[in-house]
């Protein structure tokens, strides 16, 4: 979170990578991340364990700070870049710089 300057993360300070086939990945509930993304068109099977109710439709809440303007889902903070789907969709623009693919 202390790469979050006045709001916005830089993507220099973002880093992709591709785990082989049949590994596990652990992802610290501290870390920013965006999981899974496609990678080729032969596609990828994932299994992604979340708390119960992660990630799904939340009650509308009185936005006090920017923390709460990235809050996009049920326990699910979204910083978007001003490219991507979820950006258009109305996500909190939290992503400056190239918008990075693998």
């Amino acid at each position: 979170m202390e790469k979050i300057i006045d709001g916005k993360l830089n993507t220099k300070d973002v880093m992709a990578f591709k785990a082989p086939a049949g590994a596990v990945v652990q992802v610290y509930e501290t870390t920013l991340h965006y999981a899974p993304c496609q990678t080729s068109d032969e596609g990828f099977r994932v299994a992604i364990v979340l708390p119960r109710e992660t990630n799904t439709d939340m009650e509308k809440i009185e936005v006090k700070n920017t923390e709460d303007k990235m809050l996009w889902a049920r326990n699910k903070w979204l910083l978007a870049h001003p490219d991507s789907a979820e950006a258009k969709q109305g996500a909190y623009i939290g992503l400056k710089g190239e918008n990075i693919t693998v």
